[in-house]
């Protein structure tokens, strides 16, 4: 007679802070029975992304050197590098909704208040450092405080709010981006909590998305699409996915170790195959050139963003053969430095890469072996730069952060 065993009420990797690739939740930061090692390694990727995208435009006269050329879809990762910055939107849609998600299922309910100021603490002390120090080393004759202001106020991601210090500022966006999706997640996830409400907030997302998809049809200015608007198919698709994941994460993975083709890689062919079709979607915006692509084609990100979020969920629910390549301590440790990555990497390629072009300019006219050995001396201090600021103002904020109970 088959011993009866109970069954988790919940998907099981939130409920490891380690799993057998050694990748830990950082101590005293975060609750080791929520840390997914998988997304934490995810962060890597993106930033990663970001950080060899900046760098082929720097080695490039025009910024944009393969505009017109076919290049192939792995390429295409590192000349439309910028998809890291849409998996960031779907990560963090991914891991803020289910809180709230929760709730609606009637778990614990979220003090709106203390996840807001979770979120503050997450992203404002590093952040505002950031823009002091580089408003204080920009070399423009507009008064400090005038440069820093603006930005302290999360104001990047409106055209015209702000001056542009190139190379400083030209990521800060996205943390605006991100700072108006806190806010909005706060306030709408209050109609989660009734029927009538679930109801409403509904019909608002199909209003939004037929907003978004006439005005993507206007062939408005890029600029205008650097905001929650533009990018708010990323936050939907990462929500959308923490649903499912919390709706049917259990029944899906369990599904998945008893069917024999995912045993022998059918989970893994289907990963590949999404990056594949992801890699073929960015050739065809590194073709057109991402400006063009913005004004032309803006619901490309609609593609993107849901490639993205479901390799986010084949990474959390379906037993991976290439899951070591993934989620490891190399791929962990640049998830946990990956803010201050994001935030510090671009200046310091920035100056690196020019004086060394003033050196030596044939050698720096795109990727050669003299300028790949110093792209990644550039990783190289960005790194160690990150690692400072992650241990001297992440790091303490952090702690704090995590005394604050959702």
């Amino acid at each position: 007679m088959r011993k009866q065993v109970s069954r988790p009420t919940r998907p099981a990797p939130e409920h490891r802070g380690a799993d057998h690739t050694g990748v830990s939740a950082p101590t005293g930061i975060r609750d080791a029975a929520h840390y997914m090692p998988q997304l934490e390694a995810l962060r890597g990727v993106a930033v990663l992304l970001v950080f060899f995208f900046h760098a082929d435009a720097l080695l490039s006269p025009t910024g944009h050197p393969m505009i017109g050329n076919w290049v192939s879809p792995l390429a295409a990762f590192v000349h439309a590098g910028h998809t890291g910055v849409t998996l960031f939107f779907v990560l963090s849609a991914f891991l803020l909704s289910r809180a709230f998600i929760v709730e609606a299922r009637g778990g614990r309910p979220v003090s709106r208040r203390r996840f807001l100021a979770r979120r503050a603490l997450r992203i404002l002390p590093l952040y505002w450092t950031a823009v002091i120090f580089f408003s204080w080393l920009d070399q423009s004759d507009e008064p400090m405080l005038s440069k820093a202001l603006p930005h302290l106020l999360l104001l990047s991601s409106f055209p015209g709010a702000t001056l542009r210090m190139f190379p400083y500022s030209d990521v800060w966006w996205s943390l605006s981006t991100e700072a108006q999706f806190y806010v909005v997640l706060a306030l709408c996830t209050f109609l989660l909590r009734t029927k009538l409400g679930r109801t409403t907030l509904l019909v608002f997302a199909l209003l939004y998305l037929g907003s978004y998809f006439y005005m993507a049809s206007s062939r408005l200015s890029p600029k205008l699409w650097v905001n929650l608007f533009g990018r708010g198919p990323a936050f939907l698709v990462g929500a959308s996915a923490a649903w499912i994941y919390e709706r049917f994460g259990l029944e899906i993975r369990e599904r998945c170790a008893r069917w024999r083709p995912v045993r022998w890689g059918a989970g893994d062919l289907s990963l590949i195959g999404l990056l594949l079709g992801l890699g073929y979607l960015l050739r065809e915006v590194v073709f057109v050139g991402f400006d063009a692509a913005e004004w032309t084609w803006h619901v490309w990100h609609v593609a993107e963003s849901l490639l993205w979020g479901s390799i986010v969920l084949i990474t959390l629910l379906v037993p991976l053969r290439l899951g070591a390549l993934l989620t490891n301590r190399v791929m962990g440790t640049l998830g946990i430095l990956s803010y201050s990555m994001y935030l510090f990497h671009l200046p310091i390629q920035f100056e690196i890469i020019n004086q060394r072009r003033l050196a030596a300019p044939e050698a720096y006219q795109g990727w050669t072996m003299i300028s790949f050995a110093t792209v990644l001396a550039c990783l190289a201090l960005a790194l160690v730069v990150s690692a400072m600021t992650y241990l001297l103002i992440e790091r303490p904020v952090l702690k704090r952060k995590a005394r604050i109970a959702d």
